[in-house]
Protein backbone atom coordinates (compact mmCIF):
# COMPACT_ATOMS: atom_id res chain seq x y z
CA UNK A 1 0.00 0.00 0.00
CA UNK A 2 1.51 3.26 -0.72
CA UNK A 3 1.70 6.48 2.00
CA UNK A 4 0.71 9.93 0.69
CA UNK A 5 3.40 12.10 2.21
CA UNK A 6 1.25 15.42 0.90
CA UNK A 7 -1.57 14.47 3.39
CA UNK A 8 0.44 15.33 5.99
CA UNK A 9 2.88 18.41 4.59
CA UNK A 10 0.98 21.23 6.36
CA UNK A 11 1.40 19.32 9.41
CA UNK A 12 4.64 19.33 9.98
CA UNK A 13 6.18 21.10 13.26
CA UNK A 14 9.33 23.05 12.43
CA UNK A 15 12.20 22.50 14.67
CA UNK A 16 10.61 22.26 17.99
CA UNK A 17 13.15 20.89 20.25
CA UNK A 18 13.19 17.48 21.80
CA UNK A 19 12.24 17.31 25.70
CA UNK A 20 12.77 14.26 27.25
CA UNK A 21 11.52 14.93 30.19
CA UNK A 22 7.72 15.30 28.12
CA UNK A 23 5.67 12.68 30.01
CA UNK A 24 4.97 9.10 28.26
CA UNK A 25 2.32 6.51 29.23
CA UNK A 26 4.68 4.39 27.34
CA UNK A 27 8.39 2.97 27.87
CA UNK A 28 8.97 3.94 24.23
CA UNK A 29 9.06 6.94 21.93
CA UNK A 30 7.85 6.22 18.42
CA UNK A 31 10.67 7.98 15.83
CA UNK A 32 9.90 9.37 12.13
CA UNK A 33 10.84 5.71 11.28
CA UNK A 34 8.14 4.32 13.57
CA UNK A 35 6.07 6.69 12.66
CA UNK A 36 5.59 6.31 8.91
CA UNK A 37 5.05 2.42 9.60
CA UNK A 38 2.81 2.76 12.47
CA UNK A 39 0.26 4.67 9.57
CA UNK A 40 0.56 2.01 7.32
CA UNK A 41 0.23 -0.78 9.80
CA UNK A 42 -2.84 0.69 11.38
CA UNK A 43 -4.34 0.64 7.48
CA UNK A 44 -3.57 -3.11 7.54
CA UNK A 45 -5.02 -3.93 11.36
CA UNK A 46 -7.67 -2.27 11.13
CA UNK A 47 -8.54 -3.69 7.53
CA UNK A 48 -8.07 -7.09 8.86
CA UNK A 49 -10.52 -6.24 11.72
CA UNK A 50 -13.17 -4.64 9.85
CA UNK A 51 -12.97 -7.72 7.06
CA UNK A 52 -13.22 -10.18 10.39
CA UNK A 53 -16.38 -7.92 11.77
CA UNK A 54 -18.34 -8.68 8.07
CA UNK A 55 -17.69 -12.05 7.72
CA UNK A 56 -18.60 -12.94 11.17
CA UNK A 57 -22.04 -10.41 10.64
CA UNK A 58 -22.32 -11.24 7.49
CA UNK A 59 -23.16 -15.18 8.49
CA UNK A 60 -25.42 -14.26 10.82
CA UNK A 61 -27.12 -11.89 8.60
CA UNK A 62 -27.51 -14.14 5.82
CA UNK A 63 -28.51 -17.42 7.67
CA UNK A 64 -31.77 -14.89 8.81
CA UNK A 65 -32.34 -14.14 5.12
CA UNK A 66 -32.46 -18.59 4.54
CA UNK A 67 -34.85 -18.85 7.29
CA UNK A 68 -37.12 -15.10 6.98
CA UNK A 69 -39.92 -16.71 8.66
CA UNK A 70 -40.68 -13.51 10.70
CA UNK A 71 -40.13 -10.83 8.72
CA UNK A 72 -41.70 -8.06 11.09
CA UNK A 73 -38.52 -9.20 13.90
CA UNK A 74 -36.12 -10.26 11.74
CA UNK A 75 -36.31 -7.32 9.86
CA UNK A 76 -35.24 -5.51 12.55
CA UNK A 77 -32.74 -7.83 13.61
CA UNK A 78 -30.35 -7.76 10.52
CA UNK A 79 -30.45 -3.67 10.59
CA UNK A 80 -28.78 -4.23 14.41
CA UNK A 81 -27.14 -6.96 13.20
CA UNK A 82 -25.31 -4.28 10.69
CA UNK A 83 -24.25 -2.35 13.60
CA UNK A 84 -20.80 -3.60 14.09
CA UNK A 85 -19.71 -3.82 10.18
CA UNK A 86 -21.35 -0.14 9.37
CA UNK A 87 -19.12 0.77 12.01
CA UNK A 88 -16.21 -0.91 11.40
CA UNK A 89 -16.14 0.06 7.64
CA UNK A 90 -16.98 3.94 8.60
CA UNK A 91 -13.72 3.81 10.59
CA UNK A 92 -11.29 2.67 8.09
CA UNK A 93 -12.77 5.31 5.67
CA UNK A 94 -11.48 8.11 8.16
CA UNK A 95 -8.27 6.20 8.56
CA UNK A 96 -8.29 6.22 4.89
CA UNK A 97 -9.61 9.50 3.92
CA UNK A 98 -8.69 11.64 7.00
CA UNK A 99 -10.17 14.92 5.71
CA UNK A 100 -13.91 13.37 5.11
CA UNK A 101 -13.79 11.48 8.72
CA UNK A 102 -16.40 14.75 10.15
CA UNK A 103 -18.76 13.72 6.75
CA UNK A 104 -18.37 9.80 7.78
CA UNK A 105 -18.76 10.65 11.08
CA UNK A 106 -22.68 11.92 10.17
CA UNK A 107 -23.87 9.11 7.85
CA UNK A 108 -22.77 7.39 11.22
CA UNK A 109 -24.93 9.35 13.72
CA UNK A 110 -27.68 9.03 11.20
CA UNK A 111 -27.24 5.31 11.65
CA UNK A 112 -26.59 5.34 15.30
CA UNK A 113 -30.15 7.29 15.80
CA UNK A 114 -32.20 4.82 13.75
CA UNK A 115 -30.44 1.76 15.54
CA UNK A 116 -31.92 2.70 19.04
CA UNK A 117 -35.17 2.98 17.18
CA UNK A 118 -34.95 -0.17 15.96
CA UNK A 119 -33.62 -2.27 19.26
CA UNK A 120 -36.39 -0.03 20.95
CA UNK A 121 -39.31 -1.21 18.31
CA UNK A 122 -37.99 -4.75 18.68
CA UNK A 123 -38.67 -4.77 22.67
CA UNK A 124 -41.89 -3.52 21.87
CA UNK A 125 -43.17 -5.79 19.44
CA UNK A 126 -41.90 -8.90 21.55
CA UNK A 127 -44.95 -8.33 23.82
CA UNK A 128 -47.30 -6.83 21.27
CA UNK A 129 -47.03 -8.62 18.07
CA UNK A 130 -50.06 -10.57 17.60
CA UNK A 131 -48.44 -13.74 15.25
CA UNK A 132 -51.74 -14.86 13.97
CA UNK A 133 -53.23 -11.30 12.73
CA UNK A 134 -49.58 -10.17 12.29
CA UNK A 135 -50.60 -6.97 13.67
CA UNK A 136 -49.19 -4.73 16.45
CA UNK A 137 -51.60 -5.19 19.85
CA UNK A 138 -50.56 -2.06 21.71
CA UNK A 139 -52.85 -2.94 24.64
CA UNK A 140 -51.37 -6.16 25.31
CA UNK A 141 -48.37 -4.93 26.33
CA UNK A 142 -50.53 -2.23 28.49
CA UNK A 143 -51.72 -5.29 30.16
CA UNK A 144 -48.75 -7.49 30.89
CA UNK A 145 -46.39 -4.35 32.01
CA UNK A 146 -49.63 -3.08 34.91
CA UNK A 147 -49.18 -7.03 35.61
CA UNK A 148 -45.44 -7.33 36.15
CA UNK A 149 -45.11 -3.84 37.53
CA UNK A 150 -46.90 -1.41 39.51
CA UNK A 151 -44.97 1.35 39.15
CA UNK A 152 -41.06 2.02 37.76
CA UNK A 153 -38.83 4.33 39.73
CA UNK A 154 -36.17 6.20 38.47
CA UNK A 155 -32.39 6.30 39.08
CA UNK A 156 -30.11 7.23 41.43
CA UNK A 157 -29.72 10.66 41.75
CA UNK A 158 -33.09 11.05 40.21
CA UNK A 159 -35.59 9.41 42.12
CA UNK A 160 -34.17 11.83 44.79
CA UNK A 161 -36.40 14.62 42.97
CA UNK A 162 -38.57 13.05 40.53
CA UNK A 163 -41.86 10.62 41.62
CA UNK A 164 -41.75 7.35 40.06
CA UNK A 165 -44.40 6.72 37.24
CA UNK A 166 -47.26 4.50 38.54
CA UNK A 167 -48.40 1.65 36.08
CA UNK A 168 -52.34 1.29 38.25
CA UNK A 169 -54.28 1.06 34.81
CA UNK A 170 -53.38 0.78 30.51
CA UNK A 171 -53.98 4.70 30.74
CA UNK A 172 -50.80 5.12 33.04
CA UNK A 173 -48.78 2.54 30.96
CA UNK A 174 -49.60 3.77 27.48
CA UNK A 175 -48.56 7.41 28.75
CA UNK A 176 -45.42 5.71 30.11
CA UNK A 177 -44.28 3.78 26.73
CA UNK A 178 -45.17 6.80 25.51
CA UNK A 179 -42.66 9.29 26.83
CA UNK A 180 -39.88 6.25 26.23
CA UNK A 181 -40.73 6.46 22.75
CA UNK A 182 -41.06 9.98 22.14
CA UNK A 183 -37.53 10.51 23.85
CA UNK A 184 -35.90 7.79 21.67
CA UNK A 185 -37.52 9.06 18.68
CA UNK A 186 -36.47 12.82 19.40
CA UNK A 187 -32.89 11.71 19.55
CA UNK A 188 -33.59 9.90 16.12
CA UNK A 189 -34.07 13.97 15.17
CA UNK A 190 -31.92 15.91 17.32
CA UNK A 191 -28.42 13.30 16.58
CA UNK A 192 -28.04 13.87 13.04
CA UNK A 193 -29.82 17.53 13.21
CA UNK A 194 -26.45 18.66 15.55
CA UNK A 195 -23.87 16.12 13.47
CA UNK A 196 -25.23 18.90 10.53
CA UNK A 197 -24.88 21.89 12.26
CA UNK A 198 -21.73 20.85 13.73
CA UNK A 199 -20.40 20.08 10.10
CA UNK A 200 -21.49 23.41 9.06
CA UNK A 201 -19.69 25.32 11.84
CA UNK A 202 -16.63 23.32 10.97
CA UNK A 203 -16.72 24.35 7.13
CA UNK A 204 -17.25 27.89 7.65
CA UNK A 205 -14.85 28.49 10.32
CA UNK A 206 -12.27 31.38 10.10
CA UNK A 207 -9.82 33.52 12.23
CA UNK A 208 -12.93 36.23 12.88
CA UNK A 209 -14.97 33.85 14.62
CA UNK A 210 -13.28 31.12 15.82
CA UNK A 211 -13.85 31.85 19.18
CA UNK A 212 -17.57 32.18 18.93
CA UNK A 213 -17.54 29.13 16.72
CA UNK A 214 -15.86 27.32 19.49
CA UNK A 215 -18.29 28.00 22.23
CA UNK A 216 -21.41 27.13 20.03
CA UNK A 217 -19.70 23.58 18.63
CA UNK A 218 -19.33 23.08 22.30
CA UNK A 219 -22.69 23.87 23.82
CA UNK A 220 -24.24 21.50 21.00
CA UNK A 221 -22.06 18.74 21.69
CA UNK A 222 -22.89 18.94 25.00
CA UNK A 223 -26.64 18.99 24.32
CA UNK A 224 -26.42 16.29 21.67
CA UNK A 225 -25.17 13.71 24.63
CA UNK A 226 -27.32 15.10 27.06
CA UNK A 227 -29.73 13.98 24.39
CA UNK A 228 -28.37 10.82 23.86
CA UNK A 229 -27.84 10.12 27.45
CA UNK A 230 -31.79 11.26 27.73
CA UNK A 231 -32.77 8.79 25.50
CA UNK A 232 -31.05 5.78 26.30
CA UNK A 233 -31.79 6.52 30.29
CA UNK A 234 -35.71 5.90 28.78
CA UNK A 235 -34.47 3.06 26.92
CA UNK A 236 -33.19 1.69 30.53
CA UNK A 237 -36.37 2.53 32.18
CA UNK A 238 -38.34 0.67 29.30
CA UNK A 239 -36.23 -2.25 29.76
CA UNK A 240 -36.60 -2.38 33.51
CA UNK A 241 -40.51 -2.13 33.23
CA UNK A 242 -40.82 -5.58 30.91
CA UNK A 243 -37.25 -7.18 31.94
CA UNK A 244 -39.77 -10.10 33.65
CA UNK A 245 -42.22 -11.01 30.62
CA UNK A 246 -39.00 -10.30 27.80
CA UNK A 247 -36.95 -12.99 30.21
CA UNK A 248 -37.72 -15.72 27.52
CA UNK A 249 -36.00 -13.95 24.70
CA UNK A 250 -33.03 -12.70 26.28
CA UNK A 251 -33.13 -9.04 26.70
CA UNK A 252 -30.28 -8.46 28.65
CA UNK A 253 -27.35 -9.40 26.04
CA UNK A 254 -29.84 -8.03 23.32
CA UNK A 255 -29.26 -4.59 25.38
CA UNK A 256 -26.14 -4.97 26.62
CA UNK A 257 -24.91 -5.02 22.57
CA UNK A 258 -26.61 -2.00 21.82
CA UNK A 259 -25.37 0.14 24.87
CA UNK A 260 -22.38 -0.82 24.91
CA UNK A 261 -21.22 -0.44 21.37
CA UNK A 262 -23.03 3.53 21.98
CA UNK A 263 -21.11 4.38 25.23
CA UNK A 264 -17.95 2.57 24.33
CA UNK A 265 -17.36 4.67 21.45
CA UNK A 266 -18.23 7.72 23.24
CA UNK A 267 -16.42 7.37 26.24
CA UNK A 268 -13.20 6.07 24.23
CA UNK A 269 -13.56 9.28 22.21
CA UNK A 270 -13.88 10.79 25.28
CA UNK A 271 -10.97 9.38 26.99
CA UNK A 272 -8.18 9.88 24.33
CA UNK A 273 -9.23 13.61 24.25
CA UNK A 274 -7.90 13.97 28.02
CA UNK A 275 -4.55 11.81 27.62
CA UNK A 276 -4.02 13.33 24.16
CA UNK A 277 -1.23 15.37 25.24
CA UNK A 278 0.55 12.77 26.96
CA UNK A 279 -0.07 10.75 24.39
CA UNK A 280 1.57 12.78 21.64
CA UNK A 281 4.63 13.36 23.50
CA UNK A 282 5.57 9.72 22.58
CA UNK A 283 6.08 10.48 18.84
CA UNK A 284 8.35 12.58 17.31
CA UNK A 285 7.05 16.57 16.86
CA UNK A 286 9.99 17.25 14.42
CA UNK A 287 9.06 14.28 12.35
CA UNK A 288 8.10 14.98 8.24
CA UNK A 289 5.22 12.13 9.02
CA UNK A 290 3.71 13.45 12.61
CA UNK A 291 -0.05 14.83 12.13
CA UNK A 292 -2.23 15.42 15.60
CA UNK A 293 -5.43 14.69 13.71
CA UNK A 294 -4.14 11.35 11.76
CA UNK A 295 -2.42 9.79 15.16
CA UNK A 296 -5.58 10.23 17.50
CA UNK A 297 -7.70 9.15 14.69
CA UNK A 298 -5.74 6.34 13.66
CA UNK A 299 -5.90 5.06 17.17
CA UNK A 300 -9.18 5.16 17.64
CA UNK A 301 -10.94 3.82 15.01
CA UNK A 302 -8.33 0.85 15.00
CA UNK A 303 -10.01 0.36 18.48
CA UNK A 304 -13.28 0.84 17.66
CA UNK A 305 -12.83 -1.77 14.80
CA UNK A 306 -11.24 -4.25 17.04
CA UNK A 307 -14.52 -3.60 19.57
CA UNK A 308 -17.11 -4.50 16.63
CA UNK A 309 -15.37 -7.96 16.30
CA UNK A 310 -16.24 -8.77 19.51
CA UNK A 311 -19.94 -7.06 18.66
CA UNK A 312 -20.64 -8.94 15.49
CA UNK A 313 -19.45 -11.68 17.58
CA UNK A 314 -21.63 -10.95 20.37
CA UNK A 315 -24.79 -9.50 18.17
CA UNK A 316 -24.80 -13.37 16.75
CA UNK A 317 -25.10 -14.63 19.74
CA UNK A 318 -27.97 -12.53 21.14
CA UNK A 319 -30.16 -12.42 17.83
CA UNK A 320 -29.46 -15.72 16.86
CA UNK A 321 -31.28 -17.01 13.80
CA UNK A 322 -32.03 -20.46 15.30
CA UNK A 323 -35.64 -19.88 16.99
CA UNK A 324 -36.60 -18.65 13.46
CA UNK A 325 -35.94 -21.70 11.77
CA UNK A 326 -39.54 -22.95 12.34
CA UNK A 327 -42.81 -23.10 9.96
CA UNK A 328 -42.61 -22.39 6.42
CA UNK A 329 -39.16 -21.84 5.58
CA UNK A 330 -38.80 -18.67 3.04
CA UNK A 331 -35.80 -17.03 2.13
CA UNK A 332 -35.64 -12.96 2.33
CA UNK A 333 -33.32 -10.33 1.13
CA UNK A 334 -32.24 -6.37 1.68
CA UNK A 335 -34.95 -4.67 -0.29
CA UNK A 336 -37.42 -7.11 1.66
CA UNK A 337 -35.66 -6.05 5.11
CA UNK A 338 -35.52 -2.42 4.15
CA UNK A 339 -38.99 -1.78 2.82
CA UNK A 340 -40.22 -3.55 6.28
CA UNK A 341 -38.40 -0.72 8.33
CA UNK A 342 -39.25 2.13 6.69
CA UNK A 343 -43.20 0.71 7.04
CA UNK A 344 -42.90 0.41 10.97
CA UNK A 345 -41.17 3.86 10.84
CA UNK A 346 -43.68 5.40 8.65
CA UNK A 347 -45.82 4.18 11.33
CA UNK A 348 -44.71 5.17 14.41
CA UNK A 349 -43.12 8.70 13.73
CA UNK A 350 -46.26 10.25 14.24
CA UNK A 351 -46.02 9.73 17.72
CA UNK A 352 -43.53 12.02 18.37
CA UNK A 353 -46.68 14.50 18.99
CA UNK A 354 -48.78 14.13 21.98
CA UNK A 355 -52.20 15.16 20.05
CA UNK A 356 -51.40 12.18 17.66
CA UNK A 357 -50.70 9.58 20.48
CA UNK A 358 -54.59 9.67 21.70
CA UNK A 359 -53.96 12.03 24.83
CA UNK A 360 -57.13 14.55 24.90
CA UNK A 361 -59.48 16.02 27.18
CA UNK A 362 -61.75 12.72 27.26
CA UNK A 363 -59.97 9.57 27.69
CA UNK A 364 -61.41 5.78 27.07
CA UNK A 365 -58.62 3.24 28.62
CA UNK A 366 -58.57 0.44 25.91
CA UNK A 367 -58.34 -3.47 27.61
CA UNK A 368 -57.15 -6.11 25.92
CA UNK A 369 -58.54 -9.62 26.57
CA UNK A 370 -55.94 -12.68 25.30
CA UNK A 371 -58.84 -15.41 25.62
CA UNK A 372 -61.06 -13.01 23.21
CA UNK A 373 -58.16 -11.38 20.97
CA UNK A 374 -60.04 -8.51 21.37
CA UNK A 375 -59.69 -4.60 22.66
CA UNK A 376 -62.63 -3.30 24.85
CA UNK A 377 -62.99 0.37 25.92
CA UNK A 378 -64.35 0.87 29.01
CA UNK A 379 -64.53 4.95 30.68
CA UNK A 380 -62.24 5.16 33.49
CA UNK A 381 -61.45 8.13 35.98
CA UNK A 382 -57.93 9.81 34.90
CA UNK A 383 -58.12 12.37 32.81
CA UNK A 384 -55.70 13.63 30.65
CA UNK A 385 -55.59 17.13 29.70
CA UNK A 386 -55.45 18.32 25.87
CA UNK A 387 -52.44 20.98 25.73
CA UNK A 388 -54.15 23.82 25.03
CA UNK A 389 -55.73 23.57 28.48
CA UNK A 390 -52.66 22.32 30.10
CA UNK A 391 -49.91 20.55 28.75
CA UNK A 392 -48.10 20.70 31.82
CA UNK A 393 -50.92 19.31 34.13
CA UNK A 394 -51.34 16.71 31.73
CA UNK A 395 -48.02 15.33 31.60
CA UNK A 396 -48.19 14.53 35.73
CA UNK A 397 -50.93 13.00 35.72
CA UNK A 398 -48.72 9.79 35.34
CA UNK A 399 -46.83 9.84 38.52
CA UNK A 400 -50.60 10.20 40.75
Amino acid sequence: MLFKFNNYKQNITPDIPVDEELFCPFYFRCNSQCLRQSYLYDYGIAGTLMISSLLFSSYYIIRHMQYYTNPHFQSKIIVILLMAPFYAVVSVLSITFPHGEMYLTLVRDVYEAFLLFTFFYLIFSYLAYDEETEVIIDERLYTVMCQHEKEICHMWPVNKCIKPYKLTSNAKAKYFTYRCKKYVLQFFVLKPSCSIILLVLTIFINEDTKIIVIYFKLFILLNQQLKECYSLYYLVLFYYSLKKPLSPYNPLLKFLTIKITLFFTFWQSLVLGIIKNPLLNCFDKNSYFYSEHRIISGIENTLVCLEMVLMSIAGGIAYSYKPFMVGMIKQGNIIDVFKENITTFKKDYRLIKPKKFGFKGNYKQVDYIPKYRQSIEQEIEIQIYSSEKDLTKSLLQSYV
